[in-house]
C-alpha cells in the first residue's frame, strides 16, 4: 500500500500478509507485516507492525472483535520505541480492549513511561 498527503508532508508505505485461523468459536487473523510514516516536515519516520484481530463467538454467544498479540512503533530520529500489548479477554474474568505496554529508548533500552487502560476509553501514562 501506498497514501500520500502532499498538503500535509506525509505519506505512508506498507505491507500486509493477513494469514486466517479458525479456533472452534472464533477465527483469527495474524497480521503479518509493517506500516511506515513519514513525516517531513519533522523529518520522522517511524514503523509501525499491526497486532492481530479475532472474532470471537462466530457460531454461538455474542460476537466480539477484539485486538490481541503486541504491536510495535519506533522512531529511529527520535530514538523511541513504543512496544504494545493488546490484552484479549481470559474465558472466565477479563475485559475487552486493554492494553499494556512501555515507551523506552531505543539506545539504552531504557524505560521512559509505562502505558495501561483501555484503548476505546481511557489510557494511562505512569512516567
Amino acid at each position: 500500500m501506498f497514501y500520500r498527503s502532499p498538503e500535509h508532508h506525509i505519506a505512508i508505505e506498507g505491507d500486509l500478509r493477513p494469514k486466517s485461523r479458525f479456533f472452534g468459536n472464533s477465527v483469527g487473523m495474524l497480521l503479518e507485516g509493517y506500516a511506515k510514516v513519514n513525516f517531513a516536515k519533522n523529518n520522522e519516520n517511524y514503523l509501525v507492525t499491526y497486532p492481530n484481530m479475532y472474532a470471537r463467538g462466530i457460531l454461538f454467544g455474542k460476537m466480539v472483535l477484539e485486538l490481541g498479540e503486541t504491536s510495535t512503533v519506533t522512531c529511529e530520529e527520535s530514538d523511541l520505541a513504543f512496544d504494545v500489548e493488546f490484552k484479549t479477554k481470559g474465558i472466565i474474568w477479563g475485559s475487552y480492549n486493554q492494553i499494556a505496554g512501555k515507551i523506552r529508548r531505543i539506545s539504552t533500552r531504557e524505560v521512559l513511561y509505562e502505558i495501561s487502560g483501555n484503548w476505546q476509553t481511557q489510557i494511562y501514562i505512569l512516567d
